[in-house]
């Protein structure tokens, strides 16, 4: 069984005394790092763009065996956009935030965010969102604990007493400069969940492959408990020096770790990887990313000892439309005909004033997108853990 049937306690009690005895403190340490303008791009779609770009020529002659039949049996494309920059001016608030999920056994797992969320000084554009009641996780994110695991902003290192450090010891992981997809608050919880999945994955001495990595934080969970190799794989090039910042921060051995530039439908990257080595998948994808975590299921095809997949990104109740019309029983049904059959689920506890926040939040974008069907309920994330018996 590489699936444990608990997480075994960690020893985080006196860091987490410490945090939120100094929180406010350490928060005024990392307001000093914030801007108060900075530029954006805007997502503007182009509809002739998209029509003409469903799957370029080049990828789609390349992909993965069997994947171009699953892109078209969910009808999923690749789009463009286009980007127009302008200038938000805001300054900012601290935030905490404290959830939970429900770990594999029913136990309530913590998960606390801190951070900076934005407070626009333009009142034409503060109108614009009326978010009253609306549940927003903090755009500029300096601490994220799930479970026993603690992830801090690598500048507020020097704060941490070393008796502190030492006894939280392979809890607690740094991240550089929070760039990461935990410091992304349209991504946070997903990626939290994702984050707790590994804690019941015996990673001792076992090859891992890391599918989607971006700045490599399921990797870097990964390594602290106990894996021998993990290769990461991402489309964007600059996750590789994302990765080599967090391997600095927290003293890791960069010799563990294999970064490929690589698309991961593209059938080159069975060429590149330790297919007989690998033993554990980990996807934290979800289904927005035009067929990669169908890609990723079908590279299961090609790792023989592949024995457990973790996939992430998912909810049970989701947005229909927009290409997001497939979600968790689908991709379940890819890993049952592969072998994988023991399913096991984190899930994101909803609280009534999720439900108040999704309610305010619905009102609000059923007068802007009109002809979206919605679901009702808020939606519910997950990760989950799929294991060949």
């Amino acid at each position: 069984m590489v699936i444990k049937s608990n997480v075994s306690a960690g020893n985080c009690d006196a860091f987490l005394k410490y945090f939120n005895n100094n929180v406010e403190e350490l928060a005024f340490e990392m307001k000093k790092f914030l801007g108060t303008e900075e530029v954006y791009f805007n997502p503007k779609e182009s509809d002739d763009v998209m029509e003409k770009n469903s799957i370029t020529t080049n990828l789609c002659n390349n992909l993965l065996p069997g994947l171009n039949e699953l892109l078209s049996k969910y009808d999923i494309k690749f789009l463009l956009e286009d980007y127009q920059p302008f200038i938000e001016e805001y300054d900012f608030e601290f935030k905490k935030i404290k959830k939970s999920f429900k770990g594999l056994n029913n136990e309530k797992v913590p998960f606390e965010v801190c951070g900076f969320s934005k407070v626009y000084r333009n009142d034409d554009y503060k109108e614009g969102f009326k978010y009253n009641n609306v549940i927003l996780m903090p755009e500029a994110v300096f601490y994220v604990r799930v479970g026993e695991r603690v992830f801090l902003d690598d500048r507020l290192k020097r704060r941490i007493p070393a008796s502190i450090e030492r006894g939280i010891n392979n809890n607690l992981i740094y991240l550089s400069h929070f760039d990461s997809s935990l410091g992304n608050y349209s991504l946070l919880e997903y990626s939290a969940l994702a984050v707790h999945a590994l804690s019941y994955i015996d990673f001792k001495d076992k090859y891992v492959l890391d599918l989607g990595s971006a700045d490599g934080v399921l990797s870097l969970v990964a390594s602290r408990n106990g894996a021998d190799k993990i290769i990461c794989v991402d489309i964007e090039s600059e996750a590789a020096g994302r990765l080599e910042k967090n391997l600095s921060v927290n003293n890791m051995n960069p010799s563990d770790f294999h970064f490929l530039n690589m698309d991961i439908r593209r059938r080159e990257l069975l060429d590149l990887l330790p297919a007989d080595k690998i033993e554990i998948v980990l996807a934290d994808l979800g289904p927005e990313y035009d067929g990669t975590d169908l890609a990723a299921v079908i590279l299961t095809d090609y790792l023989p000892n592949a024995k457990v997949f973790v996939g992430g990104g998912y909810s049970f109740r989701f947005i229909k439309g927009n290409n997001l019309n497939y979600n968790y029983p689908e991709i379940i049904e890819l890993l049952e005909k592969r072998g994988f059959n023991n399913h096991k689920k984190i899930i994101e506890e909803i609280t009534r004033a999720d439900y108040e926040s999704f309610k305010e939040y619905l009102a609000l974008i059923k007068e802007t997108e009109s002809g979206c069907n919605h679901s009702e309920e808020p939606p519910q994330r997950m990760a989950f853990i799929s294991e060949k018996l």
